[in-house]
């Protein structure tokens, strides 16, 4: 199945399972400034944006592989919603990287339905702005290759945030 993950997002995946193992418990909620995302909101973010890659499949297909328009009343939208909920009600790291796995193997399930010709298919995006400039593009390079570089974004967001929690609570 083509829809396999790769190794690329396969490694990127690891890497963040293995980084959010490593935060304790009583990190999951700090915050290093006003503005910068929790380790907790982080791994939400990474969780719900299986979900919009499912959506984008999902709208997809509903356009036949034409052009799809994101909005805000998309079923889509609900589940990642229901996502973030979902890792909000997690009361340790564990339970948190259980909600971001099972939204990372709803993704994979989805993407592993698809044949060799519809990841690659062209098709026509426009993202949520309603100025925004449509984007040709297939399944293989804006669900599975953005997935991947979205891991490695944040991977590295999980790191820093992580590192500086340490440097305020070592003693």
């Amino acid at each position: 199945m083509t829809g396999t993950p790769t190794v690329d997002s396969t490694a990127a995946h690891d890497e963040v399972v293995t980084l959010i193992r490593t935060i304790p418990d009583a990190a999951l909620d700090w915050q290093p400034g006003g503005t910068d995302w929790s380790l907790r909101q982080i791994v939400s973010h990474l969780a719900h944006a299986n979900d919009f890659y499912v959506m984008i499949v999902d709208e997809v297909h509903a356009s036949k592989f034409g052009t799809v328009r994101l909005h805000r009343e998309l079923a889509g939208v609900q589940r990642m919603a229901a996502t973030d909920a979902e890792v909000a009600r997690c009361t340790n790291v564990l339970a948190t990287l259980d909600c971001f796995e099972r939204a990372y193997r709803r993704l994979w399930a989805v993407l592993n339905t698809l044949t060799p010709e519809e990841l690659d298919r062209p098709f026509v995006l426009y993202s949520w702005q309603p100025d925004a400039e449509p984007d040709a593009t297939s399944l293989r390079q804006r669900v599975i290759r953005r997935a991947t570089d979205h891991l490695r974004e944040h991977q590295a967001q999980l790191k820093d945030t992580l590192t500086r929690w340490q440097a305020t609570h070592t003693a």
